[in-house]
C-alpha cells in the first residue's frame, strides 16, 4: 500500500481586490463572484489531492463569514483550508477500508484522540497539534503482525507510510504503538486477564497489563 506520489495542496489562498469600469456595487459583486469561483476550484483541487473534502473558512476584511457578498469593492477576501483535517480524514477512511472484514468489528474499532481527548470524527480535530489514531480491538496486534488467522498484516503501518508519503508537506505522520487515551473496556479486560495468567506479583502484573494495552497506532503531528 506504499504511496510515493506527493500532491500540491493549497493551504492559504488570498484573492486580491478587483478593479474595473463598473460601479462600486457591481465591482463588489463581481469581486465576490470571482472569489467564490476560485474558492470552489481550490476546494475541488484539495479534495482530489487528499481524497476527502477539506474544510475551509472564509474571511471578509478579517471577519469570518460565509457571505462573500458583504464585501465592498475595496475588501480583501481570504480563504483558509484546514488541510491537516483532510490528512486525518484520509487516514480515517483508509483504516475503515483496510483489514479483515469477517465481522466488521476491527474496522469500527478505530478511535481518534486529539491532544489526548477522544473525539468522534476527523472534523473534531481542528485546532489540535497532535492526533493519535488506534484500534481498541484486543486482537489488533495480531492483525498487525499478520498472525495465522489474523491476516493481512501491517494495516496501520502501511497506512502510516502511505499518509507520510502523500502528505509530507502538510503533516508529520509516524507508525507507533500506544495505549488508548479514552475508554476501552474490552481491551482493558483482555489486558488484565492475560497479565494475571502471566504473573502473580502485583507490580509485574500491572506492568504487563499496561504493555498488553499498547496497540498499533498512527500518530500525526499538525501545525
Amino acid at each position: 500500500m506504499a504511496l510515493s506520489i506527493k500532491f500540491p495542496i493549497v493551504d492559504d489562498h488570498v484573492i486580491v481586490a478587483a478593479d474595473g469600469a463598473l460601479g462600486p456595487r457591481e465591482r463588489a459583486a463581481a469581486f465576490a463572484s470571482l472569489a467564490a469561483r476560485d474558492i470552489a476550484a481550490i476546494d475541488a483541487r484539495n479534495a482530489a489531492a487528499i481524497g476527502a473534502s477539506v474544510p475551509h473558512e472564509t474571511f471578509v476584511d478579517g471577519a469570518a463569514t460565509s457571505d462573500l457578498m458583504r464585501a465592498s469593492e475595496r475588501s480583501e477576501i481570504v480563504a483558509r483550508w484546514k488541510v491537516e483535517v483532510g490528512v486525518i480524514e484520509w487516514i480515517w477512511e483508509a483504516l475503515h477500508s483496510a483489514g479483515p472484514v469477517k465481522s466488521g468489528a476491527y474496522r469500527t474499532s478505530a478511535r481518534i484522540y486529539a491532544d489526548g481527548r477522544e473525539v468522534g470524527s476527523p472534523r473534531e480535530t481542528i485546532g489540535a497539534r497532535e492526533v493519535l489514531i488506534l484500534s481498541i480491538a484486543p486482537y489488533a496486534r495480531k492483525i498487525e503482525r499478520g498472525a495465522k488467522g489474523y491476516s493481512p498484516g501491517k494495516v496501520y503501518e502501511a497506512i502510516a507510510q502511505a499518509a507520510r508519503a502523500r502528505f509530507a508537506n502538510a503533516a508529520r505522520v509516524k507508525f507507533t504503538h500506544a495505549e488508548p487515551e479514552g475508554p476501552a473496556p474490552g481491551l482493558d479486560n483482555w489486558a488484565a486477564a492475560h497479565a494475571r495468567r502471566a504473573f502473580s506479583h502485583p507490580q509485574r502484573r500491572s506492568a504487563q497489563s499496561a504493555r498488553n494495552r499498547r496497540q498499533p497506532a498512527i500518530l500525526v503531528f499538525l501545525g
